[in-house]
C-alpha cells in the first residue's frame, strides 16, 4: 500500500469507521449544537488526538490526493451530519428556510480545527464558550 493508503487506514482505525459523532436531536437546536461541539472538543483535546489531527492537516496541505481522501473520510461525514440536523431544525420551524446550512456547519467545524491548531479553548470554558458561538451563529437564522 502507498503512504496515503496506509495513513487513511490508520485514521479510520483511530477514529472508527463511522466517521462522525451524530448531532443529537433533543428538539433544541442550540443545545444540540453545543453538545456536538463539546463532544468533539473533548475528543480532540486528548493529546494523541490533537497530534493526529495536526498531522492530518499537514498531510492534507502537502498532498491534494490526501486532502481529498481525508475530507471524504473525516470532514464530509461531520459536515453532512450537521447539515442534516440543521435541516431538521428548519423543518421544525426553528431556523429560517433560507439559512445557509453549509456555512453554519463550516463555521462549527472550522472553530474546532482552529482550536486544535492554536491550542486554544473557548473563553468561559468549553460549554460556555460554545454557547456564545452557537448563539452568535444562530441569532441571524433562528425563528423566535
Amino acid at each position: 500500500p502507498t503512504l496515503s493508503e496506509t495513513m487513511h487506514e490508520s485514521v479510520l482505525d483511530a477514529y472508527g469507521r463511522g466517521g462522525s459523532f451524530a448531532a443529537p436531536d433533543t428538539g433544541d437546536i442550540r443545545a444540540d449544537l453545543r453538545a456536538w461541539l463539546v463532544e468533539h472538543a473533548e475528543c480532540i483535546a486528548d493529546p494523541p488526538n490533537t497530534a493526529l489531527i495536526r498531522a492530518l492537516i499537514a498531510a492534507a496541505a502537502a498532498s491534494p490526493a490526501d486532502n481529498e481522501a481525508l475530507y471524504e473520510q473525516l470532514s464530509a461525514p461531520q459536515h453532512a451530519g450537521l447539515v442534516a440536523r440543521l435541516r431538521q431544525a428548519v423543518a421544525a420551524g426553528h431556523l429560517h428556510a433560507d439559512a445557509d446550512l453549509d456555512a453554519i456547519a463550516n463555521a462549527l467545524i472550522g472553530t474546532l480545527l482552529l482550536q486544535t491548531l492554536t491550542r486554544t479553548a473557548p473563553s468561559g470554558g468549553t460549554a460556555n464558550g460554545f454557547e456564545g458561538l452557537v448563539d452568535a451563529i444562530l441569532d441571524g437564522v433562528s425563528r423566535r
